[in-house]
This record gives structure tokens, sequence and C-alpha cells, in this order.
């Protein structure tokens, strides 16, 4: 037998008759994904008994599939749609289901008529209710997704409806199935089908109750916001942003009513909400939702959630390359901050202008915004926000080639972001000491802070710094020729950052995806988007590696006129923004195509200047390929003698930090290794060999830059 609710006799034994099967909300337009499920199944057995000849086809699979996934499965609705076969499409029926209630009528005519509509069958069942539960279901109307009981009983109890009978009242409503119940990581949450919460709103607005209602729930989820803002930036930081995530459909919903009724609440809700929306990577809803505050018509009436407000969107502004108008936001926040005194926006509005100036390659102005933001931070003491600028340092020192410093202010913000329990900035930190560790040559130590990161981000679900991890360990994975790996890894992160919106990180992994592309062709057309992406957000960093990245195939396709052509676009733009590495990157190119071009004396003296830029730096990475760059010159100059060591040196460097050779450069460099062998014979390679073997790196690395012989080596052939 079976009931509308329990009957509550000795002996019975309750089993809650689901919904029908529905079809993978993931794979809605596969047509054999469609078979075996039970709602499409009955929609296809009462279609026919309209149209004979009704059939899933490519055309209709999609429409079948969302229509059965919005009516939940509920067999009545399905009936009652398919019903409608005589005078629509299955395409035209799944458009009109914003108004199910009216469209889903004229049943089977012989069925009782509660059967007949689907408001019908939901008329019948509400009227059975008693009074308080009348009143609690449709005020429940006013939750969008799902609830927990103390929200209920927050925002729904009075007039009718004791605070104390709430639980009991929702549990009744569950048992008749007008409210599901679901429990999520250990917590009871209530919700209703899509169908149920549309009668019960309409019931709502037949009443007076909607104004006040509306506001008790806009103030309920205000208050829960203020609760978890704080915890986005401490331990507790996974249960903020899991608590915040399960009522973002309530949240939106206020965020909606604020807008056209109170600005003032708005305001403060956008500005709490920013962390939730920078770390779940819904940078492009944020923004949007920051503007329509910011921009309402009493928006500048509220200053004090205007400053914050405004600093917010800057910040998410910039995320989206839009760097005029974070500008904007930024230098407004600054201007009111200085008048009322807010000493903590006043930080937070030239951190956001440092950012702008830092993506701008203005590093002298990004310095000194980042000064006095720091001085300020310091001054308050709150140890989050002088993490936020001393990153911003390090990147600004990192950006200009100054390794040791940056590595010095991350391993502090490391430390403080571990003793804060800040996970999503011990994520950036490790990722931020990763880079130096890969540019220092510890590949080893690099990959274990990417993986670190990697595992922190997953594990908060943190949308803007998994693809940052993911790219990093793609480009490690490449560097040590894992080339499959690396591939998998960057098109993974390539489709988390193109669905975030993050362009700046897109041009990476398109330039990391080129270096291991299976072929030139494709490596071009990466670089090419790449190029693309760059030009239009203004990265002139960016633009510079991709100029130097196409110049690379350029080269390998023989094409030396185009190749020198990049390289020297790369290289201005390098030198006008103080970029050391992209200049080093640049003159080796141009070094390359000398080389190819049988400019020996040119090349050299190129490769030089780069491998000077390198010993800089200390960027242990690139020494290898310096030196075998300069190897093969001083080969084709017939000073194999002087060749060989360098040789040895590198392979014995690219063994110890573990990087093999690339593989389009390992055919020829074996080829030139025979030939030198060749020339100098067995015994003289053997002994130039072992001398670089036994020459500290930096050292002979020193000699060739002096253009001195390498100790124990003759300087004539």
């Amino acid at each position: 037998m079976t009931s509308r609710e329990p009957l509550a006799i000795a002996g019975e034994a309750v089993f809650r008759v689901p919904s029908l099967g529905l079809p993978d909300a993931d794979r809605l337009a596969d047509v054999i994904s469609l078979g075996g499920h039970e709602s499409v199944e009955l929609f296809v057995d009462r279609a026919r008994s309209v149209k004979s000849t009704f059939a899933i086809t490519d055309a209709n699979a999609l429409s079948v599939a969302k229509l059965c996934v919005q009516l939940e499965g509920m067999p009545l609705a399905i009936e009652l749609a398919a019903s409608r076969l005589n005078a629509l499409t299955v395409e035209q029926i799944a458009v009109r289901l914003d108004d199910r209630l009216s469209l889903l009528t004229i049943g089977r005519r012989t069925a009782l008529e509660r059967h007949q509509t689907l408001f019908a069958a939901i008329d019948w069942s509400y009227n059975l209710l008693t009074e308080p539960e009348k009143i609690l279901f449709r005020r429940l109307a006013v939750f969008s997704g799902s609830w927990t009981l103390d929200a209920a009983e927050a925002v729904c109890a009075g007039a009718g409806v004791d605070k104390r009978n709430v639980l009991d009242l929702t549990s009744g409503l569950v048992d008749k199935s007008l409210v599901l119940s679901e429990e999520r990581d250990g917590h009871l949450r209530y919700r209703f089908m899509v169908t149920l919460r549309e009668y019960a709103y309409k019931r709502l607005t037949q009443t007076e109750e909607g104004e006040g209602l509306t506001r008790r729930h806009a103030e309920f989820f205000e208050a829960l916001v203020a609760e978890a803002e704080p915890q986005l930036v401490s331990t507790e930081q996974k249960a903020g942003l899991a608590r915040l995530n399960a009522d973002y459909d309530n949240i939106r919903a206020v965020l909606g009513w604020t807008s056209k009724t109170d600005v003032e609440m708005g305001l403060g809700l956008a500005g709490a909400m920013c962390r939730f929306w920078y770390m779940r990577g819904y940078w492009e809803e944020g923004r949007q939702w920051l503007d329509t505050m910011l921009s309402a018509p009493d928006a500048h009436d509220f200053t004090t959630p205007r400053v914050k407000a405004l600093n917010e969107a800057a910040l998410l502004a910039g995320k989206r390359d839009d760097l005029a108008a974070s500008r904007s936001f930024a230098e407004e926040a600054l201007a009111l901050s200085r008048v009322t005194g807010d000493r903590c926006e006043t930080a937070s509005a030239l951190n956001c202008l440092a950012i702008v100036a830092g993506k701008e390659s203005d590093f002298a102005l990004a310095r000194s915004f980042l000064e006095e933001s720091l001085a300020i931070r310091r001054e308050l003491g709150d140890r989050g926000p002088i993490v936020a600028t001393l990153t911003n340092v390090g990147i600004v020192a990192y950006r200009q080639g100054e390794y040791e410093a940056a590595r010095s202010l991350f391993d502090e913000t490391l430390a403080t972001s571990r003793e804060v329990g800040d996970k999503h900035r011990i994520a950036a930190a490790l990722l931020n000491r990763a880079d130096i560790a890969r540019r220092m040559g510890d590949l080893v130590l690099a990959r274990s802070l990417v993986e670190e990161a990697l595992a922190l981000a997953k594990d908060m679900d943190d949308r803007t710094l998994t693809p940052h991890a993911l790219n990093a360990l793609g480009d490690l994975a490449g560097r040590q020729g894992n080339y499959a790996g690396a591939r998998a890894l960057l098109t993974e992160a390539l489709a988390v950052s193109r669905a975030l919106g993050d362009r700046r990180l897109i041009t990476d992994q398109l330039l990391s995806l080129s270096v291991v592309a299976d072929e030139d062709a494709t490596a071009r057309s990466l670089l090419e988007e790449s190029l693309g992406i760059s030009r239009e957000t203004g990265d002139r960093l960016a633009t510079a590696e991709a100029l130097n990245c196409l110049g690379a195939v350029m080269a390998r396709e023989s094409d030396h006129v185009t190749a020198r052509s990049l390289y020297e676009q790369s290289l201005a733009i390098c030198r006008r923004i103080g970029a050391k590495d992209g200049i080093a990157q640049s003159l080796s190119g141009l070094a390359d195509v000398a080389r190819l071009q049988g400019d020996h004396v040119l090349a050299l003296s190129l490769y030089r200047q780069s491998a000077a830029i390198w010993a800089d730096l200390g960027e242990k990475l690139e020494w290898p390929h310096a030196l075998d760059c300069m190897a093969m010159v001083l080969h084709a100059l017939g000073r194999d003698h002087r060749a060989v060591p360098l040789w040895s040196a590198a392979d014995a460097l690219r063994r110890r930090i573990g990087l093999p050779r690339p593989r389009y450069e390992a055919d020829e460099h074996d080829r030139l290794i025979s030939a030198a062998r060749v020339t100098l014979g067995s015994d003289r390679f053997g002994a130039a060999w072992a001398v670089g073997l036994a020459t500290a790196i930096d050292r002979m690395l020193t000699m060739v830059l002096e253009d001195a012989p390498a100790p124990g080596s003759r300087d004539t052939p």
C-alpha cells in the first residue's frame, strides 16, 4: 500500500518512493546515455500514446533529457508534459517549463480530477495540511536552493508558526513528500522540488507576508556571510567556504533583492563575499554584483561599505584584465579612505594600485605603492594583509630578476601563512617559492612544493590556484622530458583557466603547451593564440615571451628572417620594461639565428651576453643550454678543445638537477659531439671532457664569458 505520509502504526515500515531515474546531467546530449533511465522511458511511452511516431533523435535528445531533469523525475509531471506533444515539440515544452504549473494541464480525462493537472495534484495535497503546516510550507518558498532548520526557524517562525514547532512542522512536510531532506557533509538540509517551490511561492504571493519575510531572509544571510568572512582567512577556511557554497543560491537571491531595495546592505554583502568569489573562481559574477551595487543611484551615500566594495571590485577587475577599471576603482577607494581615515582600506587600495602597476611593468611605481601599504599594515598588525603585500613585493622582485630577495620574501609569507592557517595563502606562497626553486635549478624541491600546493588547492576546491599548480607541474614535467604527462597536466590546467577566464594564466599555459607540442605547426598555433591574448591584455612580458617562443619555432623551420624579427621585437620590449630574463632569452634567440646563418663570431658574442645575464641572476636552469650553445659555436670555429669541456660541464649539471636535453636539440648535440671526438681523437677528447667534469660549473661559466681556457686544457688545438 502507498500513502501520502506514514500512518504511525505499530509494525509500519516506511519506504519512500523515489523519483524516477534521471539522465546524467553532464551527458544530456548523448542519445546513447538516455537509454535505461526510468524518467526517459516514461516520457517516451506517454509521448507515443499522443504521437505514435515519436522517437528520441540527435535533434531532440538534449531537450528530452533537460525536460526530465527539470521535472526531477516526477511521474505525473512527465505524463502531463508528454500530453502536450499534440501541440508542441519537445523543444518548445522544455523552453516553457518556467511556468510549469500552467503548462502541465489537461491530463487523462478518465483520471481523478487531482491527477488531471499538476496544480490540482499539489493543491489537493496542500489542502490536507494543517494551518501551521500551510503557513510554513508557503513561507519556505522564500528560500532559493536549500536551507537549514536554523534558517527556517529564524526566517519563517512567527504569526501562526511557533519557533519551537518548526522542527515538527518541517518533519511533517518531509513525511508528506512536500519537502525533501538531504544530508550533506554531516549536515541536514531541506529543499523543494522545483515544481513544489513554484506552487508554494504562488501561495506566498497571495498573502501580505512577502515583503517582511524577504527582509528577514536577507538579514539572516547577511549575518551568515558576516560570520563566514573572517573564516576565509583562518584555519576555518574550508568550513567557511563550504558554508557559503551551501547557501550560495540564497545569497544570490539576497544580492538581487538588495540591489533594488537596500543598497547599503547590498554593498556590505558584496564586499564581504569577494574572497569567496575570488577563491571559487566566480570572478565575472562577483564583478557584476559589485558593479551593480556601486552604480546604484544612492550608492555614494554609504561611504564605509562603498570603500570596501571599491577595493574588492578593483581586485576582481584586475583578475579579469580590466586594468583601467581596476585602477579607477582603487583610486576612488584610496581617495575616500583617506577622507574617512580608514587606514585598512587605504592599505588595500594601495595594494590594488601596486598590482595594476606591476601588471603594466611599472615596477618603480608598484614598489612605491607597496611600501606605503606595507607600512600601514605593519602598523595595524593584521598578519593576513601583511602577507598579501609582502607577496606582491616578492612578485615585483621576482619579475625584476631579484631571485634571492624574492625567495626571502616568499619564505616569510609561507611561514606567516602557516601560522595563520590560511590555506589559500599557504598554497600561493608554495607556488611562488617553487618558481624560485625551479629558476635556481632545484627541480626536486620545486615539484615537492607544487604538489603540496595542488593538494591544498584541490582540498579547498580553490579554483583560482588549482590551474596555477597544474600549470607549474606540467611545466616541470615537460622540462624533465615527460612530454605526454606535461600535455595532460597543461591541457587540464588550460580547460580550468578558460572556464575561469584567467587570460594571463591562459597565455602561460599556451606557452608551456607549445614547448611540449608534438609538431611545430601545433606549437605555432598555440603561440599565436597566446600572443594575441597577451597583446589584448597589455601584458608586455607575456607578449615578449610569446615572441621569443614563436621565434624559436620559426628558426627551427629555417625562416631566419622572421625569427630574427620576432626576437628583436621581444628584446625591445624586455629592455623597455627591464625584464632581465626576457633580455637573456631574446639575445640567445638572436644568437641561434646568427649561428644557423653561419655568423659564428656574432653568435658567440650574443650567447656570452645572454649567459652573463643568466649568471648574474643565478638562474641555473638556463646554464646548461647556455654552455651547450657556446660549445656549438666554438666547435664551428674549430676550437673543439674549448668546446668539449663546456659540453661535459653542461651534461654534468643536467644530470645533477634532473634536466634532460630538449628533444629537438638531442640529435644535433650527439652529431657535434661525435664530430669533435673524431677531430680531437679519443685521448684528447677524453682529457677535455674530464676538464669539464672537474671544473666547478660557476667557474666554467665565468671562464667562457672571459674567453679564458679551462684549467688543464691547452689554448691551441
